[in-house]
């Protein structure tokens, strides 16, 4: 009799602890798919700002070559003026 009850016992033990650690492994998969979502997520914001500092550098530059231009034109009209 008390060998049936500790198999008992143990057999309902087995069955939450397998219920337990099934419940626990969707836990994981459920975080690590949310984890890896929000990872995705930063990593696409980060892309994004990025290449928007890329083009405002860009536009930056573009616009300091174009002032740059006016600027020797400029000068080389005065200078030719002035000869």
């Amino acid at each position: 009799m008390y060998y049936k009850w500790y198999q008992n016992l143990v057999q309902a033990l087995k069955g939450l602890l397998l219920s337990q650690y099934k419940r626990n492994r969707r836990f994981e998969r459920r975080f690590k798919m949310k984890n890896a979502e929000e990872k995705t997520g930063l990593t696409d914001e980060i892309i994004k700002k990025t290449n928007e500092q890329i083009e405002q550098e860009k536009e930056r530059n573009f616009v300091n070559l174009i002032a740059e231009i006016i600027v020797s034109v400029t000068l080389r009209e005065y200078y030719e003026k002035g000869d």
